[in-house]
Formats: C-alpha cells, sequence, structure tokens
C-alpha cells in the first residue's frame, strides 16, 4: 500500500512521498515479503535457498544506515485532509511494519480511516489481534490529537470489545474529541466492520507541564 499524491499541504505539512518513491517501494515489498514469508509452504531446500538471499540483501542494505526510519511532521492545528505519517508503526509510509494506515480529518473534527488487515495481524484464528487494535485506536487519536494542534501524549487507553473483529474485511476507524480540562484531552474512536461496532475506546491525552495550548478546547458539537 503505497501514497499516490501528496501529502495535503497545511502547517507544518509539505513532505510528498513522491520524491522518496524508491523507499516506499522498498518498504511495500517488504511488507508483501513478510506476508509471503507467513504463508509460504516450499519445501525446506527452497526455504534455505531463500534464507541465504535474504541474508545477503540485508547485507547490502545494512552497508549505510540511519539511526531511526525516516521522519517527516504530521499536521498541526487546523489541518483537514489526508494525513500520510512516515516513520511510526501505524501511519509510517517508510515502516515496514506499518499497514499504514492513512486517517483523514473531516471539516468537523473527526478523524477516519479504512483499512483491512491480512494474516499477520491475526490473533485468534480469523480475528485482528486485540492488541493490534489497541494500535491502531492509539494511531488514529493520536493523530486526530496532533491534526487538533494539541501537543500531548497517551495516557490512558480504554478500549471495549464488543465483538469479533474479523480479518480480510474493511474496517472503518474514527477518534473525534469530546473534550478538553486544563492538560488533559479526551478522545473517543470505534472500530466498525460491517456497520456493526467491535472496538469502542477512550483516550486520554496528557500535554506536558507547561505546554502552551495551540487550539481552543475540543467540544463535541
Amino acid at each position: 500500500m503505497t501514497n499516490d499524491g501528496p501529502v495535503p499541504a497545511g502547517p507544518g505539512v509539505d513532505w510528498d512521498p513522491a520524491d522518496h518513491r524508491d523507499r516506499a517501494d522498498l518498504v511495500e515489498a517488504a511488507r508483501r515479503l513478510m506476508s509471503a514469508v507467513a504463508l509460504t509452504d516450499v519445501p525446506p531446500d527452497e526455504l534455505r535457498r531463500v534464507t541465504e538471499q535474504l541474508h545477503r540483501l540485508t547485507g547490502r542494505l545494512t552497508i549505510a544506515t540511519r539511526p531511526r526510519c525516516l521522519r517527516f511532521p504530521l499536521p498541526t492545528a487546523g489541518f483537514q485532509g489526508r494525513v500520510r505519517g512516515s516513520a511510526d508503526p501505524v501511519l509510517g509510509l517508510f515502516n515496514p511494519i506499518a499497514v499504514p494506515l492513512a486517517p483523514t480529518i473531516d471539516a468537523d473534527g473527526t478523524a477516519r480511516a479504512t483499512v483491512t488487515l491480512g494474516p499477520l495481524f491475526e490473533g485468534p484464528p480469523e480475528l485482528v489481534h486485540g492488541g493490534y487494535s489497541a494500535l491502531l485506536m492509539d494511531g488514529i487519536m493520536g493523530t486526530l490529537v496532533r491534526a487538533l494542534g494539541i501537543n500531548a501524549m497517551t495516557g490512558t487507553l480504554t478500549l471495549r470489545y464488543l465483538a469479533p473483529t474479523p480479518l480480510d474485511r474493511p474496517l472503518d476507524l474514527s477518534a473525534r474529541a469530546v473534550s478538553r480540562e486544563g492538560r488533559k484531552t479526551t478522545i473517543e474512536g470505534r472500530i466498525t466492520a460491517d456497520g456493526r461496532p467491535t472496538v469502542l475506546g477512550t483516550g486520554i491525552f496528557v500535554s506536558p507541564a507547561g505546554a502552551t495550548p495551540e487550539q481552543p478546547s475540543p467540544t463535541r458539537p
């Protein structure tokens, strides 16, 4: 899954994935490789040959390395439109363990995203691992907090698992801010499959002491 266009312009957002197409293509190939490794059923001799080839390729890539994944800024206050992350394990275009999720911030301040998860994310048979559902919830909530211009980190994440979340079917994610009191911003989110909520979440995001608020307190319309 790669982005076919630039990240929408906005405060603090001025990078275009097309400028890093070669890296994005490599990362996407690594995602397909991970899936292939998990599902392959080729004979042992072929497994050994492929393993040797992967060791050689890894050696070529580690001739020159960087200390962390390539990172660009997420949107800041007042952003609307599609968000493309670069480094983190949920949105990261350049992180092979990310899906990657690409939320959209609506005019009403709601973050939305759709994703289909395959076998790598399986917990119970044919179902998404509950821990990965939590990671998705934290990812979309945190992205919304950033888009609202609030400097805060996850303090508490509370989830209710209402129903099994299926693999291989589109999942709709959403998050919206419901209150802000002092240093604490409360976000509510959900995961929905086939129109039915499977996970409800509440996140309390805490701003560092002394942080300057960038936006008015969000409230539910």
